[in-house]
C-alpha cells in the first residue's frame, strides 16, 4: 500500500478515506464437472456509500491444488 499511495495520488486520497466495510471473507468448496472439487479463499468488499456496488474475490486456496485444476480449465477454452 505505500508504494501505491506515494506515487498515485488519487489512491492516497481513496484509501485514506477508507471506504469499504463488512468485509466477510472465508473460503468456499465447489465441485466442477470437469476438474473435481476447487477450493476457493473468498472476500467481499462493500462501499460505503453504496449498498449495491460490491468486490468478490475468489482465489485458490493454498495448497489445495486448486490452481492447477484452474489452469487445466483455462486450457480447455485454447
Amino acid at each position: 500500500m505505500a508504494e501505491l499511495s506515494r506515487i498515485s495520488p488519487a489512491f492516497r486520497e481513496l484509501w485514506a478515506r477508507h471506504d469499504v466495510f463488512n468485509r466477510p471473507e472465508g473460503w468456499k468448496s465447489i465441485r466442477h464437472p470437469l476438474v473435481g472439487e476447487l477450493t476457493l479463499d473468498f472476500f467481499l468488499l462493500q462501499a460505503v456509500d453504496s449498498e449495491h456496488l460490491r468486490l468478490l474475490i475468489y482465489s485458490p486456496r493454498s495448497n489445495s491444488g486448486t490452481a492447477k485444476k484452474i489452469e487445466r480449465l483455462l486450457a480447455f477454452e485454447e
